[in-house]
């Protein structure tokens, strides 16, 4: 697959600041967006800034327990810092809260040689 010069724009260092500074921008004007700390999650896990991704995934689970993005994304987080026990209990609970989402159930069977 050939990644679009939109795909690169989209996905480059300035941009994804721009990014940043939105999402931030929103949480301080409400402190229970959660749409925004879960964006916010996304681009620091993209930027690779993982322990502060999983301030902003939990954040998101705080205020929704329910939200099976949030916990795959932690779950992403906290796999890339190795914490693969963590990670796996995440992916399985973001599959208790969509078992239809068949993304989720890959990816703790590839953990987890099953």
């Amino acid at each position: 697959m050939r990644t679009t010069d939109l795909e690169i724009l989209y996905m480059s260092k300035p941009s994804m600041r721009r990014r940043l500074k939105s999402y931030q921008q929103a949480i301080k004007l409400n402190l229970n967006h959660e749409s925004a700390h879960y964006g916010l999650g996304n681009t620091l896990w993209k930027l690779k800034r993982y322990e502060e991704a999983i301030d902003s995934y939990q954040q998101v689970i705080e205020l929704n327990p329910k939200h099976p993005w949030a916990n795959n994304g932690l779950g992403n987080a906290l796999y890339d810092l190795e914490k693969y026990e963590q990670a796996v209990e995440s992916y399985q609970h973001a599959i208790k809260l969509n078992p239809n989402y068949d993304l989720f159930t890959a990816t703790v069977e590839m953990l987890c040689g099953s």
